[in-house]
């Protein structure tokens, strides 16, 4: 699958420029591969700009965040003793046997913290050095794919043509394959993208209406987590919105 992920993926973006190319062919009077060339490396620099700028902003973010760590760790120190306090006092409202087995439910919780943290942080340290190892390989990747897309955007047509010369049986195969696959998992990939980058947008104007120091970093992690089907971004922002409605910060 890895193979022939460069080429499966530089015959998609043939596909979607392609009208472009034609376009660009038809009006100008350039040649098909000069029109490929010119807005394959046009959609490089404007997708290069873009991640040239989330990576300078996300790192100036992070960046800020080493620096401020420890007034946000005690920010957060003194959160979490105002929702402790409130809710030592919303207990001592409750029946003695509530209040056992609320601080049964915590005692777990906390035992459940003290094994799975340990656990996430070692998995995203094997994470983070699996990606460092695959470095190479990607950038050979994005050379293939780079490679692949130009010369299927500059025969695009050849191709469709040649597709069509196909026998009926393989034809039709390939019909109901792309028809099936465009159904099945290109639409939920496609759903899934569409609803993180409006995620992304929303969460991104709204912490820069609140004045979030860190918009940019936060509104990039709550979009990925977002991605995850049975995660999504509500993991965080509900409990975050809950605690904050508690401490009055109604902004």
């Amino acid at each position: 699958v890895f193979l022939f992920a460069p080429f499966l993926l530089a015959l998609l973006v043939a596909w979607a420029l392609s009208p472009f190319v034609r376009w660009i062919h038809e009006r100008l009077g350039l040649s098909r591969q000069l029109s490929a060339l010119g807005l394959l490396g046009l959609v490089l620099v404007c997708l290069g700009g873009l991640a040239w700028w989330l990576l300078s902003a996300g790192v100036g973010e992070i960046l800020s965040l080493a620096g401020n760590w420890e007034s946000l760790v005690a920010s957060f120190q003194a959160l979490v003793d105002g929702l402790g306090g409130r809710f030592s006092r919303w207990m001592s409202l409750l029946p003695a046997s509530v209040q056992t087995a609320v601080d049964n439910m915590v005692s777990q919780l906390f035992l459940w913290l003290e094994t799975a943290i340990p656990l996430f942080l070692s998995s995203a340290v094997e994470r983070a050095a699996d990606l460092a190892r695959g470095l190479p390989s990607f950038a050979v990747a994005s050379v293939v794919f780079l490679m692949a897309a130009y010369f299927f955007i500059a025969d695009f047509p050849r191709l469709q043509s040649a597709a069509r010369t196909l026998p009926p049986g393989p034809r039709r195969l390939l019909s109901q394959v792309k028809k099936a696959a465009s159904a099945g998992f290109g639409g939920y990939i496609k759903a899934q993208v569409i609803l993180s980058i409006g995620v992304f947008f929303i969460l991104l104007f709204g912490f820069l209406l609140i004045r979030q120091p860190y918009f940019l970093l936060l509104a990039v992690a709550l979009a990925v987590l977002d991605f995850i089907p049975i995660l999504g971004s509500g993991t965080v922002m509900v409990p975050w919105a809950a605690a904050d409605l508690l401490m009055g910060n109604y902004r």
